[in-house]
C-alpha cells in the first residue's frame, strides 16, 4: 500500500500461453482490471489447444480450429504479448525474468506456466528426418505435410500420446506397429482388463502391438527408416512417431531455491515456496485430492483450474486447488475415460467391474473403506464420467447395495444423491 492506502498497479508476468496461462489472465482481469499483464511465450503462435492436434493431423478439423485466442483476446484483456522469445532465466531475488532477446522484465507476481515437452528416447537416430513428435502445432504441421508419403509407420509408446497418434494416422492402407515398453497400453490410465479391450480394438483394425519392447536405434535404410529393437528385430518405416510421454519444463528455476521434483512444487494456492511466484499446468506438482500426495497432473482440465486459482491469488484473492487425475480420449471409435485411483495396489479399496468384451465395453468403479467413490475406468459408455468425477470430488458415500447398479448403467446425479446429507439414498 502507498501512503494514501491505495494498492499500487501490480505487474504480473505469465510465462506460457496455453490453458493455465489463459485462465490465469481471465481470473486476474475479473479481479483486477487495472493491473499490468505481460505474457511471454517461446512459440510464435497465438494460444492453441494441444488436445486438438491429433484431430488436425487426422484432417478432421482445420488448422484454424486449433487456436483458442486471437489478437482481439490479448487486446481486450490489455495484455503485453511477447511471442517467439523464450524466457531463459528467472531471478526471484530481484523479481526479474530474463529473455532470449536479452531483455529483462520485472514483476510483482510471476506465474510459470511453461507446460511440458515430449520426452526424447535418448537413442541414436531420433533426430533423423521422418522421426516425429506430436506436442506442438509445429510438430503437427510437419506430420500433416509428410502424411501423404506414409505407408509403414512405427509408433514408439503406448500411452495417450502414442495411441492418439495411431488413431490420427490410421488408414486401412497403412501398416502401423505400436512398440510398448510395458505389458499393456495406457498403463498409467487404465487397469489391465480395460487395456486388453483396447488391444482387441487395435488388433481388429489391423495394427500390430509389440509389448515389453524398446527401440534402441533408428537408421536410414535406402528410402526407409530402420528401427532396431532390444529384441534384435528391426522394423522398416516411412515415419517413426515418438510418444513416450512428456517432461515438465522446469529449466527456468533450476538455479533458484524454488523446489522441483518431477514438476515445480506448489501448495494448494499454486504458490511455490516463494510467495509471489506461482506455477500451474503441466509444469506444476501439487496435491492430489484423493491420495494426498504430490503429483503432476498433465491434463487440460487440471491446467485450466490451476491457472484460474493462480490468477485469483495473484490478484489478491484467495482460492485453493487440489488436483484430480482424469483423462478421456477417443480411440478407433471407442472412448476411454479414467479418473482418480484406477488400479489400486492394496486391500484398502473395493473394485466393482462390469464388462462386455464382445462390445469392447468396460466399467470399473473403485471405493475406499469409508464407502467413498475414489476412482473409475470406463470404456465405450463414458457419458457419466463428469457425474462420477463430481461424486469423487465431493467425497460422496455410496452404500454397497447401490454399487452394482452404478457400475452396470450410467450414473445420473439426481437419481439417488441427497444434497442435504451428502449421501446416496
Amino acid at each position: 500500500m502507498n501512503q494514501r492506502g491505495f494498492r499500487k498497479r501490480q505487474r504480473h508476468i505469465i510465462i506460457g500461453n496455453s490453458a493455465a496461462a489463459l485462465n490465469a489472465v481471465r481470473a486476474i482481469r475479473e479481479n483486477e482490471a487495472g493491473s499490468q499483464i505481460t505474457l511471454v511465450s517461446a512459440e510464435k503462435h497465438y494460444a492453441y489447444s494441444p488436445v486438438l492436434l491429433t484431430y488436425y493431423v487426422a484432417q478432421k478439423i482445420r488448422r484454424s480450429a486449433l487456436f483458442l485466442a486471437d489478437q482481439n483476446f490479448y487486446e481486450h484483456n490489455d495484455i503485453k504479448l511477447i511471442l517467439n522469445n523464450p524466457a531463459t532465466r528467472v531471478d526471484p531475488h530481484h523479481q526479474q525474468v530474463h529473455l532470449a532477446s536479452k531483455d529483462i522484465l520485472e514483476y510483482d507476481n510471476l506465474l510459470i506456466a511453461t507446460g511440458s515437452s515430449a520426452k526424447p528416447l535418448g537413442i541414436p537416430g531420433e533426430e533423423l528426418a521422418g522421426v516425429f513428435t506430436l506436442k506442438t502445432v509445429d510438430d503437427a504441421d510437419k506430420l500433416v505435410a509428410a502424411a501423404a508419403a506414409m505407408k509403414d509407420i512405427v509408433i514408439v509408446g503406448g500411452g495417450l500420446i502414442g495411441l492418439q497418434a495411431a488413431n490420427a494416422l490410421y488408414r486401412q492402407d497403412r501398416n502401423i506397429k505400436i512398440v510398448i515398453g510395458s505389458r499393456q497400453p495406457l498403463s498409467r490410465n487404465v487397469d489391465p482388463s480395460c487395456a486388453e479391450n483396447v488391444c482387441q480394438g487395435i488388433r481388429q483394425c489391423g495394427m500390430s502391438i509389440l509389448f515389453e519392447t524398446h527401440a534402441v536405434s533408428i537408421e536410414k535404410a535406402k528410402n526407409k527408416l530402420s528401427v532396431t529393437l532390444n529384441t534384435g528385430k528391426s522394423l522398416e518405416a516411412d515415419a517413426v512417431i515418438i510418444g513416450k510421454g512428456v517432461s515438465a519444463n522446469t529449466q527456468l528455476v533450476t538455479e533458484t531455491n524454488i523446489e522441483v521434483n518431477y514438476g515445480i512444487i506448489v501448495d494448494e494456492t499454486m504458490r511455490t515456496r516463494i510467495s509471489n511466484v506461482f506455477a500451474a499446468g503441466d509444469v506444476a506438482e501439487g496435491l492430489n485430492l484423493i491420495t494426498g500426495q504430490r503429483q503432476v497432473i498433465a491434463t487440460w482440465p487440471s491446467a485450466c483450474s490451476q491457472g484460474r486459482t493462480a490468477g485469483i491469488n495473484m490478484a489478491g484473492g484467495m482460492d485453493k486447488n487440489e488436483g484430480l487425475s482424469s483423462n478421456i480420449c477417443g480411440f478407433l471409435g471407442s472412448a476411454v475415460a479414467s479418473v482418480g485411483i484406477t488400479n489400486p495396489d492394496n486391500g484398502d479399496f473395493e473394485e466393482v467391474v462390469c464388462e462386455d468384451p464382445a462390445k469392447l465395453r468396460y466399467r470399473k468403479l473403485v471405493w475406499n473403506r469409508n464407502d467413498e467413490l475414489v476412482g473409475a475406468v470406463l470404456m465405450d459408455a463414458v457419458a457419466d464420467i463428469g457425474v462420477i468425477t463430481s461424486l469423487i470430488r465431493n467425497r460422496v458415500r455410496i452404500p454397497r447395495e447401490k454399487r452394482d447398479q452404478m457400475v452396470r448403467s450410467p450414473v445420473r446425479y439426481g437419481d439417488w444423491f441427497s444434497e442435504k446429507t451428502g449421501h446416496f439414498l
